[in-house]
Order: structure tokens, then C-alpha cells, then sequence
């Protein structure tokens, strides 16, 4: 048994990719000012002035998978390839666009403590990135 987990470890470190990677900055930002501009606020911040608590907040979007179907071009505007699967490109403001609905519907017009994160969840033999926001709902009153 011994001897097969040693063949596999030299194979995988055999496998282990490039040697060198080029650097990359990687700056990234999220524009409120669409949701200020219809009165709505979003900030990681507590709200200091006078409110009605409405609720808490999760959305998590994952994006869609399918099989590549190689004799159809592929929109890499809209989907990546990971081995034989395609998985759709998400646009974090698709995320805080879900938030901004659910607490509009909930009745409030501010979302506090508000956080993203991001993380990839292993599906199969395919990696898919999963988006997640939070936050607090509130009604301003004052």
C-alpha cells in the first residue's frame, strides 16, 4: 500500500504547475452611488443616528454551471472554462444588487454593517467562486 501513496505523491508533485508566476495587482472598488442616489445607504459602518430595525441580511449567489459544448463558441464575456464545464462570470454588483432588493422589500432604506466575501466552493472536480453579502436592515427615522 506504502509503495502506490509514494507513486501518487511524485505524481502529484510532478503535476504541481508552473514554477513561477508573474505579479498582478488586482485593485477592486464598489460604486454606491447608484443605491445613495435613490436614498438608499450602504455602509460596513453601524448607523449612529435613529432607526427601526428591520433584519438581517444574507444572499449568497452561485453562479450557473453547465457541460461545454465545444461545437457552440463559447462568450468568455459571460463564461469561464474550467476543464470540460463553463461557469458563469459573476459581477459583485449582481451581489449587492440581490442585497439592495431584499432589504427594499423587507422596507428598509439602509443596509449597516455590510460586509462581502467571497470563497470557492469545490463542486465535483470544478472549482466554483460563491459571492456572499450581509448586512443590517434598517428604516432611518431621523
Amino acid at each position: 500500500m506504502r509503495p502506490i501513496l509514494f507513486v501518487l505523491f511524485l505524481f502529484a508533485i510532478g503535476c504541481s504547475g508552473p514554477s513561477e508566476l508573474s505579479r498582478s495587482v488586482v485593485v477592486t472598488g464598489i460604486d454606491f452611488r447608484p443605491y445613495t442616489e435613490k436614498g438608499f445607504l450602504i455602509t460596513p459602518e453601524k448607523y449612529t443616528g435613529e432607526y427601526q430595525s428591520i433584519g438581517m441580511i444574507r444572499i449568497d449567489v452561485q453562479p450557473a454551471t453547465k457541460k461545454v459544448d465545444y461545437s457552440v463558441p463559447i462568450d468568455t464575456k459571460t463564461w469561464s472554462v474550467h476543464l470540460d464545464w463553463l461557469v458563469e462570470n459573476l459581477d459583485i454588483k449582481m451581489v449587492i444588487d440581490e442585497a439592495y432588493k431584499a432589504a427594499t422589500k423587507m422596507g428598509a432604506d439602509a443596509l449597516t454593517d455590510f460586509s462581502l466575501s467571497s470563497r470557492v466552493m469545490v463542486e465535483g472536480y470544478i472549482l466554483v467562486p460563491t459571492y456572499e453579502a450581509t448586512g443590517f436592515a434598517i428604516k432611518r427615522t431621523k
